[in-house]
């Protein structure tokens, strides 16, 4: 360990080497960066049977689920409503026919 801190040391004396092993760390850092973002647009798509498939109400538990089938619930009523909303309304506005 003595002789890695006699190197370091000496390094001290070189400015130049100092600049230049710095330069290199940033250009591979920036390198690294790049190459991960071109490989995250490119990559391939989630395999099969992975979390990307999985239904997540399932983890959030049983409460989570009641509540959701709640919401489904109310939201298929507001839909019937208003379909039936439209329906009147459609009546209303159509011409009557005389049966004859």
């Amino acid at each position: 360990m003595g002789e890695l801190i006699g190197v370091l040391k000496a390094f001290d004396n070189f400015p130049i080497v100092q600049a230049a092993v710095g330069a290199v760390i940033l250009f591979a850092g920036i390198y690294l960066v790049v190459r991960a973002g071109k490989d995250g647009r490119s990559g391939p798509p989630p395999a099969p049977g992975t979390i990307a498939d999985t239904n997540l109400a399932a983890f959030a538990g049983p409460a989570a689920v009641i509540e959701h089938l709640r919401e489904i619930r109310h939201n298929t009523a507001e839909t019937a409503e208003t379909l039936q909303r439209i329906e009147r309304q459609q009546l209303l506005d159509s011409p009557r026919r005389d049966p004859r």
